[in-house]
């Protein structure tokens, strides 16, 4: 595999050497946010995601060998908030950043043998900001030209002026809230997901497969649009005959341009299993077994719209039992908001 490693660190220098070529993006609110209950369940187009404003209901559809589907709902967001003002959202503290950042997700994909379809895995998923990272300058640019206009119409009898200044303040109110979705300089957000496999697509054979809790952190340039991330994450699986405990340590870098957006991640994987051997009363005695495996992929994604943006991912995924080797990750999906976008008023 050292040359599909070679191939992807050359994607890596280009895609940054083309964003410091990039003149101008816009590609803020595009984002594929894995949910955390797609990476527990193994189909999940980046393992590392960037942090983003959640709308108040996602989902997302991957087209994989095994299909799946999730569903991701921000409970803050899902009632207005007409009093939260710039100052509030913006220098939240810790309690109302997770507050306003909190989004719930639940996934499905079938659970299949080499036969036959065995049941339904089933993920949930949550996911939060810690540190929202800060305001691009140009926002704050354009919240003081809102304000002066807004002085402006206030002084003015005049209606036809007052039309005039009523349609720039539009286009500047709809220009704040599309910059609201990228934040700049460094973030670090918390997830966490539990899967379930439901045998026969019986509810009454429902078991818990696997749990696990991780750290993103974060720091993203404004221009050029580069995005540099890394990850931490501890997974436990539970297994009759032992238990399994995954640590994960990864990297990702992103480079937005116009509408597109390309990424490349690597995860190292430390897999570390016990395998019972024999019991003696309620005691059990087995042997433990250390793997290392990794994760490379590229990712392309296209916003088609303020609320779809479709994507794809090719690479190689961690190393099973069943490909010693690694399995191919090739996938194509796509993303869709529901609800508005998060409105704030000046103070």
């Amino acid at each position: 595999m050292n040359a599909f490693r070679t191939i992807f660190c050359i994607i890596i220098i280009v895609l940054t050497i083309f964003s410091l070529n990039a003149q101008q993006t816009n590609i803020s609110d595009l984002k594929t946010p894995p949910s955390p209950a797609f990476v527990l369940l193994g189909i999940e187009p980046t393992s590392i995601s960037s942090p983003s404003t959640p709308r108040a209901v996602a989902g997302s559809f991957v087209s994989t060998i095994q299909q799946g589907g999730a569903m991701e709902i921000a409970p803050y967001w899902l009632t207005a908030h007409p009093n939260l003002t710039f100052d509030e959202y913006y220098k939240a503290n810790v309690g109302q950043t997770i507050l306003q950042t909190l989004s719930i997700s639940f996934a499905t994909i079938p659970k299949t043998s080499d036969t036959d379809t065995m049941g339904t895995r089933v993920g949930l998923g949550a996911r939060w900001l810690l540190v929202s990272g800060e305001p691009r300058d140009s926002l704050y640019i354009l919240k003081d030209g809102l304000k002066k206009l807004q002085g402006e119409l206030l002084e003015t009898e005049d209606s036809v002026k007052q039309k005039e200044i009523k349609s720039k303040m539009k286009a500047v109110s709809l220009a704040i809230q599309k910059m609201d979705h990228r934040r700049v300089g460094f973030s670090l957000a918390m997830a966490s997901a539990a899967t379930m496999n439901f045998l026969h697509n019986n509810p009454r054979e429902g078991k818990l497969d696997k749990w696990g809790v991780w750290l993103t952190a974060s720091y993203l340039m404004d221009e050029p649009s580069i995005d540099f991330l890394a990850v931490a994450r501890v997974i436990t699986n539970s297994k009759e005959e032992g238990s399994q405990n995954i640590f994960d340590l990864g990297a990702r870098i992103v480079a937005s341009i116009s509408n597109f957006s390309l990424s490349c991640e690597y995860i190292q994987r430390a897999e570390l299993s016990l395998e019972h051997t024999a019991q003696t009363g309620s005691i059990k005695s087995g042997n433990f077994f250390l793997k290392n495996t990794y994760r490379l992929a590229g990712n392309l994604e296209y916003k088609y719209s303020s609320d779809i943006s479709v994507f794809m991912t090719f690479g190689k995924n961690y190393s099973t039992e069943n490909e010693q080797n690694g399995s191919l990750v090739a996938q194509v999906g796509f993303n869709f908001g529901l609800g508005e976008i998060p409105i704030i008023k000046d103070n």
